[in-house]
């Protein structure tokens, strides 16, 4: 085990206490708004189970416990060096993970000062809302001990899989993360923090909202509709966005080949890649020469999502999952960009996403570590202010992703968005 600097653990250990006060207090705050705000009458009434709201308490403790013990280690420098050989070696078993990260200073302090502050202060842990949920207002410290005890094997599986998911988030040397011109890495800790308070409380207060107003049922007649609507009306409003998109670029496509003598073939299904997986070839061009081009269209709904082209002839669009400015998770949708064709193939992506990836790595393999190409790096280490008030990292040279440039090629295709693949033809540099 490496020996670590005296200021490197007492730095730990502070922010490990912290991380165990946040939690305390966000669990703590969604608990005093459901339980002396939104059922305090439902609860006087009978109408709703005092045992039943602590039991969501506990919930919202584990819940909001691993969200803050992850982001805390993702930000961690001393854990992602110590961590870096697992980090990097996606082939790693479960088991190799498991025995580097019981080797790993960085995790271990943080998991014994928990665990400590767990049971120095048992009223400020799950213990309390367990105790409550099951003794009512008899319960005693002794109580509270008891089931912060029965509570211990839960937290540290919580605890294990926090860090081991931010190994993941953090492999090759990336994370992603929208920051203000002028932010430094240490104020977008505070602000992902700070977020992901009014997240876990918020979005925990959501749940005994909805209860509440189905309980009033002419308020919930019109309430849940409204919050129905409002989702629909978002996703529709991408789509629209999308077609639109899609739609100027096909008016421009034939604009430009028309001025500049370009054969165009029949669009196949224009749109119908906005919605559903397609194969095969989109459309073809001809220049004056006769040479052909087949071309595949491709889309990205969601704006912030970087796209990774596989070198198996996938693609993957990673979506984060954000509440308030908090990054809860992501989805990644796979869709095929290969065809097959003897002339020269492009691909062009309308709408666009952030940015294009290109990755030497199979898609099906390790599509997770795939998201973290795109990220910022945290903790001082590497990256640069770009336009837009991106921070991005620039990528280690052995990581086995590069950005791509307008008209790249990669695996036998070349990457267009709409404005780049209109100015190939405007000027004829397909080959270049």
């Amino acid at each position: 085990m490496k020996k670590q600097p005296l200021i490197a653990i007492i730095l730990t250990i502070l922010r490990s206490l912290i991380g165990f006060l946040l939690v305390f207090f966000a669990s703590s705050t969604s608990h005093y708004f459901v339980y002396n705000g939104l059922f305090i009458e439902m609860i006087e009434d009978g109408a709703m189970p005092r045992a039943l709201v602590f039991l969501y308490s506990t919930t919202v403790y584990l819940i909001a416990f691993f969200l803050f013990a992850r982001t805390f280690a993702v930000y961690h420098k001393p854990f992602r060096q110590e961590f870096a050989p697992c980090q990097r070696n996606t082939t790693a078993s479960l088991k190799e993970k498991f025995l580097l990260l019981f080797k790993t200073p960085s995790f271990l302090i943080p998991l014994a000062v928990t665990v400590a502050s767990i049971f120095l202060f048992p009223h400020a842990s799950v213990g309390k809302h367990l105790a409550s949920a099951l003794f009512g207002n008899l319960y005693s410290y002794s109580n509270v001990m008891l089931m912060t005890a029965v509570a211990l094997p839960f937290l540290f599986v919580l605890f294990v899989f926090a860090y081991l998911t931010a190994a993941r988030n953090i492999r090759n040397e990336g994370i992603r993360e929208k920051l203000k011109q002028n932010e430094t890495p240490i104020r977008s800790f505070v602000w992902e923090l700070v977020n992901l308070f009014l997240s876990v409380v918020c979005a925990s207060i959501l749940i005994p909202l909805v209860i509440v107003m189905a309980s009033q049922f002419l308020i919930f007649l019109v309430f849940f509709p409204a919050i129905v609507a409002a989702v629909l009306a978002f996703i529709i409003l991408r789509y629209i966005r999308a077609i639109r998109i899609r739609s100027k670029f096909l008016r421009q496509l034939k604009e430009t080949c028309r001025k500049n003598r370009y054969y165009l073939s029949k669009i196949r299904k224009p749109y119908r890649s906005l919605f559903f997986i397609t194969d095969g070839i989109s459309f073809s061009i001809k220049d004056k020469n006769g040479k052909q081009y087949d071309c595949k269209l491709l889309h990205s709904i969601k704006r912030t999502a970087p796209m990774f082209f596989h070198s198996d002839g996938f693609a993957t669009l990673v979506s984060p999952v954000n509440f308030f400015k908090a990054e809860l998770g992501y989805r990644v949708k796979t869709m095929p960009y290969s065809f097959e064709s003897d002339n020269p193939k492009c691909v062009i992506v309308c709408p666009i996403p952030r940015a294009f990836y290109a990755r030497n790595e199979s898609s099906e393999s390790d599509v997770d570590s795939s998201v973290t190409e795109s990220k910022m790096i945290f903790a001082g280490i590497g990256g640069g202010m770009k336009s837009g008030g991106l921070y991005e990292a620039g990528l280690p040279k052995n990581s086995r992703s590069r950005e791509m440039d307008i008209g790249d090629s990669f695996n036998g295709y070349k990457f267009y968005n709409a404005t780049g693949f209109l100015n190939a033809i405007e000027f004829n540099v397909f080959d270049r």
